[in-house]
């Protein structure tokens, strides 16, 4: 991601770029240009208000989830991994209630 990426994309955050680290936002950058189907699968609490701010909630996955399509265990995940905590995270963003 180029400087001047990020300044074309600033407009589309009304100037003010979201809290969120460097490689995280590039990532949000890259995925909102893309044409094609994607998901984001991400622990980052602010990365999922982000997505949810940005309209994308639909695209925001769990580790669980993301697993549990390629029919791979998931045991022992740390509950920001879980589908629970995510499913919890986006309801509370989209009421408001963060």
């Amino acid at each position: 991601m180029t400087e001047l990426e990020r300044a074309m994309h600033a407009a589309n955050f009304d100037g003010e770029m979201p809290a969120l680290d460097a490689g995280e936002l590039d990532l949000w950058i890259h995925a909102l240009q893309r044409n094609d189907v994607w998901f984001l699968c991400g622990p980052d609490r602010a990365s999922m208000k982000f997505g949810c701010q940005a309209g994308q909630k639909d695209k925001l996955v769990s580790l669980e989830q993301a697993l549990s399509r390629l029919n791979i265990g998931a045991a022992n995940l740390k509950a920001h991994y879980q589908e629970r905590w995510l499913s919890d995270v986006k309801v509370k963003f989209t009421l408001g209630l963060h």
